[in-house]
């Protein structure tokens, strides 16, 4: 189907092509329009204008496209020599995921008008992780157990809101009541490591480490004031999914004074005399088990390279929106599943 601003947006070129056909047939036929070339000079007029038009269209398009794609990716290039880099962390992998982004970005087919597509977000966000992954030296990427006093929040996760001290309390009853499981824990964690002491001099003078940030933002939520204090804050690394969770097994580690009752009558302990979080109390009930097993193992994560928040600033806050939509989608898809269910489908 031809669009409709094909012709609108390529005026000049309409009127070069009928005045290329007005001059074709005024020199084949006299210069009096009887019907012969009348006829002839519509036929040339559809024949000639309209297919020049369209594709001038088309690629005006395609330039476009072609040079946000370049302009997004050409910091990339400085890395196409590298041997050490496996073919699948080539820009052009990461251009393609860009590409991705334009392509996707909008939804024109809802019910409801343009909407935001994310596979566009999951798809660079994809491609941010098979760039900057660690690997062993059997190239096989590196994931591995953290422990939680090592954990933190990345400074660009989610766009750089820190996560509510009030939102956590009320994911802590949650996860005991139902239940906490070690596999949704470490269920896609990424981390991205924190930058090394001698490389920290390429952030410039205002970098913030890690730690310095957990320990701002977090002191000024009454609830997670001490989930780093002196013994509980050497963060190595920062989090892009998960953060709420950690945050909630660093209460616990720290004894944080949340004054939490078991309201369902489960009989979970949640805190000790001084109604301060306690892990041997809540670890009594089988609903806190796991959650026990993964504050003595830590949360088992993807590692990303600190390179990627030298090279690329907005990659962890891509890499955190795609995450946290997976799992919308997935809460989505169990919602649509218990409906069916219920229905007897």
């Amino acid at each position: 189907m031809i669009p409709d601003c094909c012709l609108v947006a390529n005026l000049p070129i309409c009127f070069f092509g009928l005045s290329a056909s007005l001059a074709l047939c005024l020199s084949v036929s006299p210069p009096f329009f009887y019907g012969g070339s009348l006829s002839l000079f519509l036929y040339v007029s559809l024949y000639l204008c309209l297919p020049v038009s369209v594709m001038a269209h088309l690629l005006q398009e395609l330039f476009v496209q072609a040079l946000s794609v370049l302009l997004s990716v050409t910091h990339q290039l400085r890395n196409c020599g590298d041997p050490a880099r496996p073919p699948s962390r080539s820009p052009w992998f990461l251009a393609a995921a860009v590409a991705g982004i334009m392509a996707d970005s909008t939804d024109m087919n809802s019910k409801g008008g343009p909407s935001i597509c994310i596979s566009g977000i999951v798809t660079a966000a994809m491609a941010w992780r098979v760039k900057y992954r660690k690997l062993d030296d059997n190239g096989k990427v590196v994931r591995k157990h953290i422990p939680i006093q090592n954990l933190g929040v990345h400074p660009r996760n989610r766009g750089g809101i820190y996560p509510a001290g009030i939102r956590c309390k009320s994911l802590c009853q949650e996860l005991l009541t139902n239940r906490c499981l070690k596999e949704e824990c470490n269920h896609v964690g990424v981390a991205v490591e924190e930058i090394p002491y001698e490389n920290v001099i390429q952030r410039g003078p205002d970098y913030q480490s890690m730690r310095c940030f957990n320990v701002e933002h977090s002191s000024k939520d009454e609830l997670l004031s001490s989930c780093f204090d002196v013994l509980h804050d050497d963060v190595r690394a920062g989090l892009v999914a998960h953060n709420h969770v950690m945050l909630v097994l660093r209460a616990f580690l720290a004894g944080a004074k949340w004054d939490m009752r078991d309201e369902t009558g489960k009989g979970i302990i949640y805190c000790d005399d001084v109604v301060r979080l306690s892990v041997p109390a809540v670890a009594a009930h089988n609903n806190a088990r796991e959650m026990e097993q993964v504050l003595n193992e830590g949360l088992f994560v993807e590692i990303l390279s600190w390179k990627m928040d030298v090279e690329e600033p907005t990659a962890a806050s891509i890499i955190s929106q795609a995450l946290n939509k997976g799992h919308a989608i997935a809460l989505h898809t169990t919602e649509i599943t218990a409906v069916a269910v219920l229905k007897g489908r």
